[in-house]
């Protein structure tokens, strides 16, 4: 079963690189050392924020951002709540495709067993979300779509889909 589990809030601001202080609501019961996004509540929506730093000192988590890079940025993550993917991987490791885009960078993309290639960028376009799979260092834009990605399985970071005749060709 897939879910989001509230983590902690950002409290703080640290220094002039777009690090934020997390406050996590349960102190002694997160790490970040291995993982590798989060995402954070804007009004009543979940955004993806990849994780470029985290450190624990003096009862403090402090926390880099992908796309947060000075205190004017940062400033705007303020007081947002943070979540995570929770996952009960014992009864399940496939997940929903909707709650997953943010955990798939590294995956292999599958289609009729042949290897397409591996998630190294997300576009969450709002209307139209896509992936982007490196196939010989050239990058296929994939849509994000029930209709194409079937099954994700994040046990063994595969995604299994059905792309259509002639799109990884043009």
């Amino acid at each position: 079963m897939v879910g989001y589990t509230k983590i902690g809030t950002i409290k703080k601001i640290h220094g002039t690189d777009g690090k934020i202080i997390f406050h996590p609501d349960y102190p002694n019961n997160y790490s970040f050392e291995k993982t590798k996004s989060v995402l954070i509540k804007n009004n009543s929506e979940f955004i993806p924020f990849f994780i470029t730093y985290s450190k624990i000192s003096h009862n403090k988590i402090f926390l880099r951002f992908e796309e947060v890079n000075n205190p004017k940025e940062a400033h705007k993550l303020l007081n947002k709540e943070v979540w995570s993917i929770a996952l009960d991987k014992d009864r399940e490791t496939k997940i929903d495709f909707q709650k997953s885009i943010h955990i798939i960078i590294n995956f292999h993309v599958m289609d009729n067993n042949t290897l397409i290639g591996t998630v190294t960028n997300i576009y969450p376009l709002k209307n139209n979300p896509l992936i982007g799979v490196t196939k010989e260092q050239k990058e296929i834009l994939i849509p994000y779509t029930e209709d194409i990605i079937k099954t994700i399985d994040i046990k063994n970071k595969i995604i299994i889909s059905h792309i259509p005749d002639g799109l990884i060709s043009i």
